[in-house]
């Protein structure tokens, strides 16, 4: 994370010199490197000798499968890999842990978010279960609206930077060098009044609703205002996947529990290029009651 502040020559010294977080830095990534060359050395392995390869619905054995009969190199699979992992897996969890500490915080939210799950998914089979399909997620825009405002109050990747390839003025006139590093806050923008209104800094999942019919929209916001998964041409291409997967999550918890904060545990954001809790989340769950059935 300091890098998105050290000038590049700073950095790069430091490494060089094995001092620091670059020291640390040069043996975590030893030690992660060879991890994943293990993981890829032995599902090589063991997708040969199984010589079936389309009953494997693992990451590793989907990377590996993509590439036919063409030999992928080894070096490839492995960034993927690491890239899936810190780009979709800690993101994806940290933005529900904020969901859930938020939406505990405010039980209306909670309370539509659950009535909307039961209309949708309807009442659970007799043992507690229920089918969650894609069109039943997809048709959940109330909790769509409610992650999509957590994340604008609580955004995974509150900072990020852009390298300037050759000299520009922004819009603001400000003069832009070639090579220059243009970094903006991500967290901040989401909390500016100038963008939001007055409501800024409210946990108000609404304002993504359409009023005329209650479905999610952003039509009404610019692109560049919202930018938790960046914006134009480099919108994050793990955006609906990640929808997906945190509406599940949500959805399936919300329908069975109810979420209560542990009294007295404090929540704050750990130093990180990515927002995590520092202490984590601490939470009690109660059981909720089942749905009333319809009587036929």
């Amino acid at each position: 994370m300091l890098r998105f502040f050290l000038p590049r020559r700073w950095f790069q010294t430091l490494r060089w010199l094995r001092l620091g977080k670059e020291r640390d830095m040069i043996e975590a990534m030893r030690v992660l490197v060879k991890f994943f060359e293990e993981l890829v050395a032995s599902k090589r392995r063991v997708l040969n000798d199984d010589g079936n390869c389309e009953k494997k619905f693992d990451l590793m054995s989907c990377l590996l499968m993509n590439g036919g009969d063409t030999y992928v190199d080894d070096k490839l699979l492995r960034d993927s890999a690491v890239s899936f992992v810190v780009a979709g897996r800690d993101t994806s969890a940290q933005a529900l842990s904020w969901f859930f500490w938020l939406v505990a915080q405010h039980p209306s939210v909670e309370n539509k978010i659950v009535e909307e799950t039961r209309c949708i998914i309807g009442a659970a089979s007799g043992d507690g279960r229920f089918s969650l399909t894609r069109g039943a997620v997809k048709q959940m825009h109330y909790l769509h609206a409610a992650l999509t405002e957590s994340l604008r109050l609580y955004p995974s990747v509150p900072f990020d930077f852009k390298h300037v390839r050759k000299d520009d003025i922004l819009l603001d006139g400000t003069m832009m060098k070639k090579d220059d590093r243009l970094v903006y806050a991500i967290h901040a923008m989401g909390r500016m009044e100038s963008i939001w209104g007055k409501d800024c800094l409210c946990f108000r999942p609404e304002r993504w609703l359409n009023s005329c019919d209650g479905t999610f929209t952003d039509m009404h916001v610019p692109t560049f205002n919202y930018v938790v998964f960046n914006g134009g041409p480099r919108t994050c291409l793990g955006k609906d996947m990640a929808y997906v997967l945190m509406k599940a999550v949500a959805s399936t918890i919300l329908f069975h529990f109810s979420v209560h904060l542990v009294p007295g545990h404090i929540v704050t954001p750990r130093l990180s290029i990515t927002l995590y809790m520092k202490d984590g989340l601490l939470v009690t769950l109660a059981r909720r009651k089942p749905a009333a059935q319809p009587i036929k």
